[in-house]
């Protein structure tokens, strides 16, 4: 969020705009300022919160969003399915055949979540092996349970770094060895990615990209409403080999 948000704000001043930052609260304060013609137009950043929405669906100001989906506004996203495919193939390249997709069940439901699991079961399912394809919503302990039974997945793939960096000091914890004993791969590309003991292997995509190309189209919609675009964007991901994934282990009965 860092990373897009520092895009967009360098994007916007080089074309002579300056960014506020307005909290969204239940009060409603926030609205005076929104709509008494304080600013000219408006983006959220992966989450348009519920008091905002009624605004926001007007169409009174011209919007952006940037990781988030919502009411037909322009948007750009990252391409999920097509991560979720690209973790899930990597994986079934390697041997594995029953993969697990984690998310935390802190995670709130976004637009990433179904569509990194759109490609996942996807890619499942044109490998023939849809019925060994889980998607586990629950905690880092409950992973670890299952995993610890005698009849697990040899691969996870991690909603995001989060869920991974969490999983990666369990396994170390119960004595589960990544690679040799479990695959995981994850998503974001931050630095704590680089740096784990083995380096996470992850699907990434040009966070600054996201931030500049949201500045550029609010913009062109500030400045010439009716010639402005109405063209989502979509980033494309990409996959980085690290040392968290292998071949699966044989296991002893």
């Amino acid at each position: 969020m860092n990373e897009i948000a520092t895009s967009f704000t360098e994007t916007l001043q080089t074309e002579n705009y300056d960014i506020r930052l307005v909290p969204v609260t239940e009060t409603g304060d926030w609205k005076e300022l929104v709509l008494g013609g304080a600013v000219d137009g408006l983006a959220f950043l992966l989450h348009v919160p519920e008091p905002a929405q009624p605004i926001v669906l007007e169409r009174r100001l011209p919007t952006i969003l940037l990781g988030e989906k919502f009411g037909g506004l322009q948007h750009v996203v990252t391409d999920d399915v097509s991560g979720g495919r690209l973790a899930t193939r990597h994986l079934l390249g390697l041997g594995h055949k029953r993969i697990a997709l984690y998310v935390n069940e802190s995670i709130r439901d976004h637009v990433s979540v179904n569509e990194r699991r759109q490609g996942f079961e996807q890619a499942m399912r044109e490998a023939g092996h849809d019925r060994k394809a889980e998607v586990w919503r629950c905690s880092t302990d409950d992973v670890m349970q299952r995993l610890l039974s005698g009849d697990a997945p040899t691969a996870v793939i991690c909603y995001c770094h989060v869920e991974a960096l969490e999983l990666m000091h369990a396994c170390w914890s119960h004595g589960v060895s990544v690679p040799t004993d479990l695959s995981l791969i994850a998503f974001n590309d931050i630095a704590a990615t680089r740096f784990t003991t083995p380096p996470l292997t992850v699907i990434r995509f040009d966070t600054s990209e996201i931030g500049a190309i949201g500045a550029r189209r609010l913009v062109a919609r500030i400045a010439s409403p009716e010639e402005a675009t109405d063209e989502d964007s979509v980033v494309r991901q990409q996959l980085v080999l690290r040392g968290t994934t292998a071949p699966p282990a044989k296991r002893s009965s």
